[in-house]
């Protein structure tokens, strides 16, 4: 499956309405696959055995219950996603949309109350005589009733975990570590070091340019190159992909430029088919929407409104887990050369600094709780840690500035000696640790 595809894919497991409807789907099919196994079988070889009056009053019950419950748990839905947009992010809402427990629950009860509508069809209007019964059809949805009894329990139990700060942010976690490990799977110092901007620098230098304008307003959520290098016209142009999965285009904003000038027009229906864009992001292809995602949870846990420091320094465990990672790891080369040795095409990749300014929002806000700078300190200690551990040298140095201006700023507007105390303490643990690199 192309990425492109596969982003789609994903958008629609993302939705409360394509899962649900599939499973709908197939409890209808059930139905219709058991009125025609009842109309050969045996009767007396069935679990139910009442007259076609009392299978009517058993299928109606169901019926009432399941688009009942349905409601109920829409609404326990609705009230779970709203509450998850305030008191953590709104960012968050995808991944309570494209949960597969709710999707399945609210799946089965529509499906159940679908599938009872279309056994009572079989029987007929009430009081009509010589009616035959659907035995086999009517104890199944006895047996989908309790099924339905069970996952209504599951469903609670889930969704009353799920909105828990702890349960959320280390989903979270766990996702970004995921996507990083499959985005970057290379130990630092794996790439061919060439120089990206030299390239571009020289192509601009050639002659005029061409650009391919976005079609549409929205996130890139995946670019697939092995489909744009395919697409690309002959003789093969230079290319410079401008933009990289997680950044916003607005509809004619330039997202390829391409030398020859006149090679853009053919390019476009290239990076039509290459360049997926949809409303929101996806962290499939994007390990930097995870670090997003933590980092606005912590940050409206600090804030005025929510004072739940706790919850942020939740956040920054998560956060220092990922970045530990991510500082040992090579960003792949910007430069992807084809096997012909022909021109190269210049895709942007997103440095490891893009994910350390993230980070570092944190402690813009964190400045009146010393905890919370002080667990970003110990965090931002770690993270240079692995990446001096990894001959990362640059990426240490960059961790010790961010340091610096948190601690900085902190210990300008700490509120006691005990907090300047603690934030000296936590900003000398991590100058002493990058001594050997310190400008």
């Amino acid at each position: 499956m192309g990425l492109n595809l596969r982003a789609r894919w994903l958008n629609l497991l993302h939705t409360l309405w394509f899962l649900p409807t599939l499973i709908g789907a197939g409890y209808v099919a059930l139905a219709l696959g058991l009125l025609r196994v009842d109309a050969t079988v045996n009767p007396h070889a069935i679990v139910f055995s009442g007259s076609a009056q009392a299978a009517r009053t058993v299928l109606q019950t169901i019926a009432d219950a399941l688009i009942t419950t349905a409601g109920l748990t829409f609404s326990v839905t609705m009230v779970v996603l709203q509450l998850a947009s305030t008191q953590f992010s709104p960012r968050v809402l995808r991944n309570f949309l494209g949960d597969r427990i709710a999707q399945i629950t609210i799946g089965a009860f529509v499906g159940i109350f679908a599938y009872c509508l279309v056994a009572l069809r079989s029987i007929g209007a009430s009081g009509a005589a010589h009616v035959p019964v659907p035995r086999l059809t009517v104890t199944v949805a006895s047996v989908l009733a309790l099924l339905a009894l069970v996952l209504l329990v599951v469903f609670i139990h889930h969704f009353a975990r799920l909105i828990q700060a702890s349960e959320l942010t280390a989903g979270l976690g766990g996702e970004t570590l995921r996507a990083i490990d499959k985005l970057y799977p290379s130990g630092f110092g794996a790439a061919e070091e060439e120089d990206p901007a030299e390239i571009v620098a020289r192509w601009r230098g050639a002659g005029a340019r061409g650009t391919v304008a976005a079609g549409r307003a929205g996130f890139v959520q995946s670019i697939d190159l092995g489909v744009l290098e395919t697409r690309l016209p002959e003789p093969r142009p230079r290319v410079h992909v401008l933009v990289a999965p997680g950044d916003f285009v607005g509809k004619g904003e330039p997202i390829v430029e391409v030398w020859p000038e006149d090679a853009a027009d053919a390019l476009h229906a290239a990076a039509d088919h290459a360049v997926a864009t949809a409303g929101e992001r996806d962290i499939d292809q994007d390990a930097h929407f995870g670090i997003r995602q933590l980092v606005d949870i912590a940050l409206k846990a600090i804030s005025p409104a929510m004072n739940d420091p706790t919850t942020a320094a939740t956040c920054i465990g998560y956060l220092r887990s990922a970045l530990v990672v991510l500082a040992a790891r090579e960003i792949p080369s910007a430069v992807r050369r084809p096997e012909d040795g022909g021109e190269p095409i210049i895709v942007r990749r997103r440095e490891f600094g893009e994910y350390l300014d993230t980070i570092a929002e944190i402690g813009r806000y964190a400045n009146g709780d010393a905890r919370v700078v002080r667990d970003l300190l110990a965090a931002l200690e770690r993270v240079a840690g692995a990446a001096l551990a990894a001959g990362a040298e640059k990426r240490a140095v960059d961790v010790l500035a961010v340091a610096e201006a948190v601690g900085e700023q902190a210990l300008a507007e700490a509120r006691s000696s005990r907090d300047r105390a603690l934030v000296e303490a936590a900003l000398e643990q991590v100058e002493g640790a990058l001594t050997p690199v310190r400008p």
